[in-house]
């Protein structure tokens, strides 16, 4: 599993559709969560069996709601946003 923040006017462009075929949802349990919706942004989890690469997950993310994350989790780690 992997997430990203994405900030709320972003958000309301995804294709839903596709995330849930993708396995996409919203995550209010993550810690990180709290702070993101405090700053306006609402962060996915994706349910997949592997952790792409930061440049997989981007185009993962642009497929299916065409905007960049403002925060990235691959794994246990956050990505840096110059990394973005």
């Amino acid at each position: 599993m992997w997430r990203f923040a994405l900030r709320l006017q972003d958000a309301a462009l995804c294709d839903r559709s596709r995330l849930q075929q993708s396995n996409v949802v919203e995550d209010f349990d993550f810690p990180s969560a709290v702070g993101a919706f405090a700053t306006g942004e609402v962060v996915f989890a994706v349910w997949e069996s592997h952790t792409p690469t930061p440049k997989e997950a981007l185009d993962f993310i642009d497929t299916r709601c065409k905007s960049v994350p403002t925060r990235l989790w691959l794994g246990d780690r956050e990505i840096p946003a110059a990394d973005n």
